[in-house]
């Protein structure tokens, strides 16, 4: 009896491994993002966590984030120019395509929000080798490059097949502490752009027709 439990334990091993390891793929993407291939996020918003503080680097940041210490609900903290609340944002990234051998897929994070006094975007990647993705200030003179149409748009950047790296925004916010991100393929982005501007476009031509149409 005592043998047939042994050998029974013995096959059930790597059962009870395969079981364990699936269990803490779950948990550790349950605050993260899982791309699907050839498609970005939408809306980035519902994977993020927050933090604030105005004195931190940007390495103990990446490390309270990996503790854990990022938190549901913004709450953003009063920089001692007082001139902008400042908080950070964090998420991971799993590229779920198939590593098949497959190039790397290219992205590129858009923001939306009423005014910012300035936004810096990160990506750490596991291999330690950090990305500076968006360096905006409102205070310095308008790059074309970090804008799609309305929107602040970071440069493209690669992420392999199962690669999974660390999303870290940098927010230094105006009046309205409110916003709207998103994860968007090259395509996406000319699509999304696309219509952004057709929209801006129809409105004010909207707008002119109706003015002229009044009696």
């Amino acid at each position: 009896m005592c043998l047939n439990f042994m050998e029974m334990a013995r096959k059930m091993r790597p059962l009870l491994f395969l079981s364990g390891a699936m269990l803490c793929l779950v948990l550790g993407s349950a605050h993260g993002v899982d791309l699907q291939p050839g498609r970005g996020i939408a809306d980035l918003g519902s994977y993020l966590k927050y933090y604030s503080d105005p004195q931190a680097s940007l390495s103990s940041i990446l490390q309270r984030f990996r503790d854990g210490a990022f938190e549901d609900d913004l709450q953003a903290s009063m920089l001692d120019s007082n001139y902008a609340p400042e908080a950070w944002a964090g998420t991971q990234i799993v590229n779920a395509t198939l590593d098949d051998g497959r190039a790397p897929d290219r992205f590129v994070l858009t923001l939306s929000l009423a005014v910012a006094s300035a936004v810096d975007i990160y990506v750490l990647r596991d291999s330690g080798f950090t990305e500076s993705l968006l360096n905006y200030s409102a205070f310095d003179p308008f790059n074309p490059e970090d804008h799609s149409v309305t929107r602040l748009r970071t440069v493209a950047f690669e992420i392999a097949p199962q690669e999974a790296v660390t999303l870290l925004v940098n927010f230094k916010f105006g009046p309205i502490q409110s916003f709207h991100m998103a994860l968007e393929t090259p395509a996406e982005l000319e699509a999304s752009a696309f219509a952004s501007g057709v929209g801006h476009t129809a409105f004010p031509a909207w707008c002119s027709f109706l003015a002229f149409t009044q009696p």
